[in-house]
Formats: C-alpha cells, sequence, structure tokens
C-alpha cells in the first residue's frame, strides 16, 4: 500500500449483493479506523480483534443492521487486499 489516500472506488467492499446495495467501508469506518485497518493490514484476526470487536456498535449503527463481525473484518480485509 503505498498511501492512505484511497479513493472512494478503493473503499468499496464486497457487501454489494448481502445488503441489496453498494457499500463503501467509509460508511461505517471513520478516516481514523480506515487509518488503522491500513496499518493493520490484512491479517483477519486483528482486524475482528483491534478495529471490528471494539467498533460493532458504531458499525451496526451506521448500517443500520446487526451485522456479523466476522464478515464485517473480511470485507475490510477484502478491500485492503485489493488495494
Amino acid at each position: 500500500m503505498k498511501n492512505s489516500i484511497m479513493t472512494s472506488k478503493q473503499l468499496e467492499n464486497p457487501m454489494r449483493e448481502a445488503m441489496g446495495r453498494t457499500t463503501k467501508i467509509s460508511d461505517f469506518l471513520t478516516r481514523a479506523q480506515i487509518n488503522q485497518a491500513i496499518r493493520i493490514g490484512t491479517n483477519h484476526k486483528r482486524l475482528l480483534d483491534e478495529l471490528v470487536m471494539p467498533n460493532m456498535a458504531q458499525i451496526n449503527n451506521a448500517l443500520g443492521q446487526e451485522n456479523d463481525p466476522g464478515f464485517i473484518a473480511y470485507a475490510i480485509e477484502y478491500v485492503l487486499a485489493r488495494l
């Protein structure tokens, strides 16, 4: 990853079909949390433990539904792997 500035296209996540709409990780993570995700990288366990679990209430609120933390971590990992 060359830098932490990403376009909205790069922030799209793989939840489109599951949620019936295009969702970007910026829809449910703050810029600081996105930067934290970039620093963590594609380590699923660290993304889950250090980023997703502590912020699950915020994520669910932003997305308007209860979500599986493991799937959210996977979605973030998926996006990061494609940068």
